[in-house]
């Protein structure tokens, strides 16, 4: 996730940096104890005045035991590491698995491109599903994550000769 993105995120929601991190942590560790440890700086910098704007804006939802959880609206913007590459592998029309990467050194490289963006997630699966319809050959997945495959098929999918209108 580029910084410019980040910033662009905080400036259209109104958001600060420690709030934009607060939203990112909760994302990327699922596991709260886990969460803590990582995140033990949020105790002494995210105020209280904070984490209630974040429920104001519908960012996060308080729980009955005194923590929080990300609402639906954040949930419809940013995509875990695990949903995305689940959803990839299982849309990618893998015969072996050929890659000197591990699964999840993948994930990590699929999710860096696509900024945690379900935006753009939902546009690579689009992209996917398109070059499985045109037969287009689909060798190594690491390739095609790495070297961001998706948008060469991305203008031919949109501007195959005409611009054709999103499904």
């Amino acid at each position: 996730m580029t910084f410019i993105y980040v910033l662009r995120f905080c400036t259209e929601q109104k958001l600060t940096l420690l709030q934009f991190t607060l939203l990112f942590s909760k994302l990327h560790f699922k596991d709260y104890e886990n969460y803590k440890k990582v995140n033990s700086f949020n105790d002494k910098f995210i105020t209280k005045n904070l984490v209630e704007d974040l429920i104001d804006k519908g960012f996060i939802v308080s729980e009955a035991n005194g923590q929080y959880s990300l609402s639906e609206k954040t949930l419809q913007i940013f995509v875990s590491k695990e949903e995305a590459m689940e959803q990839f592998l299982e849309a990618y029309p893998l015969v072996s698995f050929e890659s000197r990467l591990t699964v999840d050194e993948l994930a990590a490289h699929y999710i860096n491109n696509i900024e945690y963006s379900r935006k753009e997630h939902q546009q690579v699966m689009k992209d996917l599903a398109y070059a499985i319809e045109i037969n287009y050959e689909l060798k190594n997945v690491e390739t095609f994550i790495i070297e961001k495959k998706w948008l060469n098929l991305r203008i031919k999918r949109l501007y195959n000769g005409n611009v054709r209108k999103e499904q």
